[in-house]
């Protein structure tokens, strides 16, 4: 969808999630609130998340892996994703 202007994306968007409610949840909206709409660009960052079970550790290891690289840098729950500019 990137290809569509901006508001086409949105409405594209909207009528997705309309037909979501309906078909899985038999929701239909009596009203409808106009989308909030962020920046046209630069919101799409790419972030891969990963949860793996360390058997050696019994623990679960949760994080993001490294550009390119299996290595996975673990976070805590409370962390974001975020790029800085």
């Amino acid at each position: 969808m990137q290809h569509l202007h901006v508001g086409a994306q949105v409405a594209i968007k909207q009528r997705v999630l309309e037909d979501n409610l309906w078909h899985l949840g038999k929701v239909k909206a009596e009203t409808l609130l106009p989308a909030i709409e962020g920046p046209a660009w630069g919101y799409r960052w790419r972030a891969r998340f990963s949860v793996r079970h360390v058997r050696k550790k019994e623990t679960v290891l949760v994080g993001f892996h490294e550009r390119k690289r299996a290595a996975m840098w673990p976070t805590s729950a409370s962390a974001m994703s975020s790029r800085s500019t």
